[in-house]
């Protein structure tokens, strides 16, 4: 119970100070009219008593007076000045609400872009950053719930004040009329929300369901699985198990609420008949009573939202927060405190390097020793999961290994800024990004400055072999890569995108460059084309290549095979064959295979 309250406190400080973060001035007049928008109704209250109190009076005296007008004209300036100021705090919200967005937005994507990428590999983390995403509008649409929230409780406790001061005792009734209703309410407010918070998953099964329906990309297995109805019963499954759970807890809801107000307004109706037996013995006046009738209703009301927000702060607003703030508040495992200047085709080494995924038990990386002199162009092979990708990325500093060191120079990768180590590579990783951007951007997006360089675009399509692409397209370099916001735009093959992958590599200023399986999705021509470009493009810069088809390796330096994250073989192609080892073995199995070597039934 202590924890849910330090929690509660803990989100409506973090609300306030989200609402004054975003815009200070509007913040402070929002707090102001809120003030004064739950003020109105307990003046309006007071001058009621006054107006009833001056026609007893003269009712009494037979006198003249024309108080009871100036009475009535501030009750209406007051009504109006409410309206006006419920209207301008709806606008004041709105204009907040959309900086906040906007606040909280900048502040999840500058921590996306500089959270390093091991954050990626923990499905926990993945799943704080769809949360983070996902209470965004959580917050920013209850932002200002804190504050009104507070205002009701000033209200609250002024009108409980003017209350107790008249009669403790018959107010301390009244009041206690609204208790009952309340604690239902707060309740039912509680189970629904828990249920919205525990049938998040069978919604999102429910709507999976439909886009597997709807969606062009499960069009084919559809159809020639006959699998429609198997995926229209599982949804309809799930829609009749939702529905009838709101169902039933649209019922409860109902007969709570009509408890609730049978039990507050039975209250009522034994105070008033209470108090008007006060007025007829003459312990209370008609203006007393009227205004015992106008605060029950006013702070009655406020109390029984107050109960209703706080239930959904606390079991909403609470926990979205806490998943906001866990979010922002991760810290990196990679620090950026390098100041030293990388130097021209430095000599790179692997000492020891021990690494391992995180959640994963075993090792992918074990006592790695490899060096690779600047300037040259070496191969790693090896079969799926041997370190290869690894490798790349932990010099790239993606990661930090356990134990070990990566050098760069003589001195170790960490002692140079991360942005420099980046700029000194091109790389082309196996799984190829497709941005909804110009053919232009897609090729330029390794060096986005330099997207205005047509010559140099075109040089580096031209070793990729995307230059094909481009002469095949109405709009050339200009061509939208996505048909999703132009219908003039272009959908382009998984080889294809391989090519403009290369180009980004072969586009940038590097003094490496990266191919990480470059031939995957292209034809046997292309591929040949790839490596003969690699070796041309890398004349006066080094080069790693990662590749399972050995046939296309042999220009390199130096090859290093891997087994089970450690090198147990390295050298030219040549003294590999000659070893007459794993390589070498590889090797012949490959070319069995290209020579029809391989039997047939």
């Amino acid at each position: 119970m202590n924890g849910t309250i330090k929690q509660t406190i803990k989100t409506e400080c973090f609300l306030v100070s989200l609402l004054f973060k975003t815009d200070k001035c509007r913040a402070v007049l929002y707090w102001c009219l809120t003030g004064v928008k739950y003020a109105i109704p307990l003046l309006g209250v007071w001058i009621w008593k006054l107006i009833l109190d001056e026609l007893t009076f003269i009712y009494q005296t037979h006198a003249v007076s024309h108080v009871v007008w100036i009475y009535l004209s501030l009750y209406l300036v007051f009504q109006v000045a409410a309206s006006v100021i419920t209207h301008l705090n709806s606008v004041i919200y709105e204009k907040i609400e959309r900086k906040a967005t906007y606040h909280m937005d900048m502040a999840i994507m500058r921590k996306m872009t500089e959270i390093d990428t091991a954050f990626f590999d923990d499905p926990g983390n993945s799943a704080k950053l769809k949360a983070a995403n996902t209470s965004e509008s959580y917050i920013t649409g209850n932002m200002c719930w804190a504050v009104d929230t507070i205002i009701r409780l000033i209200t609250f406790v002024s009108g409980m004040i003017v209350f107790l001061s008249y009669n403790p005792l018959l107010g301390f009734m009244y009041m206690a009329t609204y208790i009952p209703g309340a604690i239902i309410s707060y309740r039912h407010k509680t189970k629904v929300d828990q249920w919205s918070i525990d049938n998040i998953p069978e919604t999102r099964k429910k709507n999976y369901y439909k886009s597997l329906l709807t969606s062009p990309f499960a069009a084919k297995d559809l159809r020639l699985y006959n699998l429609a109805d198997y995926f229209k019963d599982k949804y309809n499954s799930l829609w009749d198990k939702i529905r009838s759970e709101r169902a039933r807890l649209f019922v409860k809801g109902s007969v709570a609420s009509f408890l609730a107000s049978l039990l507050t307004y039975s209250g009522i109706v034994v105070m008033i008949i209470l108090s008007v037996r006060s007025v007829l013995h003459g312990a209370m006046a008609i203006g007393t009573l009227a205004m015992y009738i106008g605060l029950a209703g006013t702070t009655g009301e406020n109390f029984a939202t107050i109960i209703e927000d706080l239930a959904c702060q606390i079991e909403i607003d609470v926990p979205h927060v806490i998943k906001y703030m866990d979010f922002l508040k991760y810290e990196n495992t990679i620090r950026d405190d390098g100041t030293e200047r990388i130097p021209l085709f430095p000599d790179i080494e692997f000492r020891n390097v021990c690494f391992q995924y995180p959640g994963n038990e075993e090792y992918t990386i074990k006592n790695l020793n490899l060096k690779i002199k600047g300037g040259s162009k070496i191969a790693l092979i090896g079969v799926n999961g041997a370190g290869k990708t690894t490798i790349i990325k932990l010099l790239l500093r993606f990661y930090e290994p356990q134990s070990g060191e990566i050098l760069l120079g003589g001195k170790s990768i960490k002692c140079y800024p991360l942005e420099d180590l980046h700029n000194m590579f091109g790389v082309c990783f196996q799984d190829v990004n497709h941005y909804s951007l110009s053919l232009r951007e897609n090729i330029a997006i390794s060096d986005i400055r330099k997207k205005s360089d047509d010559e140099a675009i075109y040089l580096a399509a031209q070793a990729s072999g995307a230059d094909r692409i481009i002469e095949t397209l109405e709009n050339g370099l200009d061509t939208d890569m996505t048909r999703r916001f132009n219908d003039q735009g272009a959908e382009l093959s998984g080889g294809q995108w391989q090519k403009v992958a290369l180009a980004r590599a072969f586009f940038r200023d590097s003094q490496f460059v990266i191919l990480d399986e470059p031939s995957s999705a292209l034809d046997p021509e292309a591929e040949d084309y790839i490596f003969s470009s690699f070796k041309r493009l890398c004349e006066n810069k080094g080069g790693i290549l990662v590749s399972h088809r050995l046939s296309s390796i042999m220009m390199v330096d130096e090859i290093f095979l891997l087994d089970d994250g450690a090198i147990i073989e390295s050298g030219t192609h040549a003294e590999l064959m000659k070893q007459d080892g794993k390589y070498a073995q590889m090797y012949r199995m490959q070319a069995e295979k290209y020579t029809g070597g391989v039997d047939h039934e």
